[in-house]
């Protein structure tokens, strides 16, 4: 339990930080979420500025309260019990192109950096324009689609240490494989990225845009891009499709509550207006249950649970 003095001093002071904004007690985290579910923050703040996010997170560090950064909340389930601590909502979105380098603030839209170095004629992130993420998220978790992955193009990306300091780490220090790096597996940060720097290719903008509409309209055709989603709950099992194991145990179109495996693609789940985070994790649960018992595969989460 964390004092309400030391949440109302951390709150005095963000409000005072440039590039720290609408600090409130008691957010709600359901609309910063794909899944539209979860629930409140203590202490929720946006960052619209890297050193905002920095100083947001030293200042909690120093008062001993809890923080995460959240991004565009793709692929990750908040809890309806919410997250202790502050959640610092990660808006920042700072880009600079000068070929072949890309240098990205860890906030930005993943979409935005593909439509924005397709136009430059630089190719390497077509793959992610359809991925809801951010750049930061899609370090942590090697994000990739399309036969390409974060792991491709980065060079190396800038952290934050829970101590309050920066350093650019080299992309082969971060461990990144398939859907992971060494930042992704904890509860509670200790490092956190605040930028990315990226090495392309240069091609014809032209040759790169078309690429990217394709593949665009290959995941609009596969995917249910226009519904409540986190895209990929499961790790694919090596040499094997989780969408496959979980159509073939017969669970498309399941629901529990206001979730659904998703008719069009079984390693989707998506959420109604009154769906909670319980009734994915009762989904989830049954998937993994029926998969186990049906062909003996343990399937792996590729979202992941914050809070409680």
């Amino acid at each position: 339990m964390i004092a309400p003095d030391t949440l109302a001093r951390l709150r005095e002071f963000l409000a005072t930080v440039r590039g720290v904004e609408r600090v409130a007690l008691g957010g709600s985290l359901a609309p910063h979420t794909t899944w539209r579910v979860g629930g409140v923050a203590d202490l929720l703040c946006v960052a619209t500025e890297v050193e905002g996010l920095a100083a947001a997170a030293r200042a909690a560090h120093a008062l001993a309260v809890p923080w995460r950064v959240l991004g565009r909340g793709s692929n990750v389930l908040v809890g309806d019990g919410g997250v202790a601590g502050l959640v610092i909502l990660n808006r920042t979105s700072g880009l600079r192109i000068e070929p072949p380098t890309v240098t990205a603030d860890s906030g930005l839209l993943l979409s935005t950096l593909a439509r924005r170095t397709a136009a430059a004629g630089l190719a390497g992130l077509e793959w992610s324009a359809g991925i809801p993420g951010s750049v930061g998220g899609a370090v942590v978790s090697n994000a990739g689609a399309h036969g390409g992955a974060i792991a491709d193009t980065l060079q190396r990306a800038l952290l934050l240490t829970p101590q309050g300091e920066s350093y650019w780490a080299e992309a082969g220090s971060l461990e990144l494989a398939y859907r992971h790096s060494r930042l992704r597996e904890r509860e509670a940060p200790e490092e956190i990225v605040l930028g990315a720097e990226y090495i392309l290719l240069s091609e014809e903008p032209a040759t790169v845009r078309a690429r990217m509409d394709e593949q665009r309209r290959q995941r609009k055709a596969t995917q249910p891009t226009n519904q409540a989603t986190a895209g990929s709950v499961f790790k694919n099992p090596p040499g094997d499709s989780a969408a496959r194991l979980i159509d073939q145990a017969g669970l498309k179109g399941t629901w529990i509550g206001g979730a659904r495996v998703s008719p069009l693609h079984a390693n989707f789940m998506v959420t109604n207006a009154g769906a909670r985070a319980a009734d994915l994790l009762a989904l989830i649960a049954l998937v993994r249950e029926r998969v186990r018992i049906r062909f003996g595969v343990d399937l792996i989460l590729e979202v992941q649970p914050i809070g409680h």
